[in-house]
Formats: C-alpha cells, structure tokens, sequence
C-alpha cells in the first residue's frame, strides 16, 4: 500500500470559487470519464527555467469541496518543479472512443470533451487511510 504523501491541489483561485462550485459536478464527470478512457490526467508544472513540464498522472481524484488531490511516487521532475514554483494546469481529456462518435454523428458535444483546472498545489502530506484505499483500487491489476 502507498506510503508517500500526498499533495493537495486547490482546482482554481477563490475569485473563481462560485462559478466553479456551481460546475463543480460536471467537472468531477469529465475528469472521471477522462482517467477512465485515458488512465491519465496531464498535470503540468513550471520547470525552474520556466518551461512548461507535462507529467501524466493517473491518480487524480477530486474532492466534493472543489479541491482534488494527487498520487505520484514515481516521477522526479513534477516534485522537484513544485518546489520551485506551485502552480499547476490539471488538463482531463476523454478519449473515449464512443464519446466521439456519438458526438460525430450528433454533429455536437453533449457534455465537455475535456477541461483544464488551474491552481496550487499545498504542501506535501501524509496519505489518509481512505485516499491510499482509493490509489489501491485505481492502480489495481484488472482481470
């Protein structure tokens, strides 16, 4: 079972706080459909020379109070950009394909293809029991 902290990410700044609460259930379907069509999120960070660095990460849940919070034990990079600099862009894309040709044959989108959530990330922490319950159900070997 993980062990590493976890970090929090607040999904945007408070003077976006009431439009975001108020789409805040569709942005938890998309971001739900995306991990399920793509297993991933992009989440991307600032490296310390200021470039743009993508990380996929497939441990991304959010949280019913607009917050959502991150699993990551492997990549070197996303940790060390966070240290320099917190901000974040979480970008959720679902690549399902029988989402795109409904949407195709419908000739429009009946819910957003995908999203991007800008915001910080708090400092690390310990994992609660319930959150390295859920990393254990998403990374679990499928049959």
């Amino acid at each position: 079972m993980p062990t590493e902290p976890t970090p929090s990410i607040p999904a945007l700044p408070r003077d976006g706080h009431l439009l975001l609460r108020h789409h805040w259930p569709e942005i938890r379907r998309v971001v739900e459909r995306a991990q399920r069509s793509s297993l991933h999120c992009a989440l991307t960070t600032v490296a310390p020379d200021g470039s743009p660095h993508v990380t996929p990460v497939g441990t991304v849940f959010l949280r019913d109070d607009c917050t959502g919070w991150y699993y990551d034990a492997y990549t070197q990079a996303l940790a060390h950009n966070l240290d320099a600099n917190p901000q974040v862009c979480l970008m959720a894309v679902d690549a399902g394909r029988a989402f795109w040709l409904r949407s195709f044959l419908l000739g429009r989108f009946t819910s957003p293809p995908g999203l991007r959530l800008y915001g910080e990330v708090g400092p690390l922490r310990p994992a609660t029991l319930q959150e390295r319950a859920a990393v254990e159900l998403r990374v679990r070997p499928t049959r």
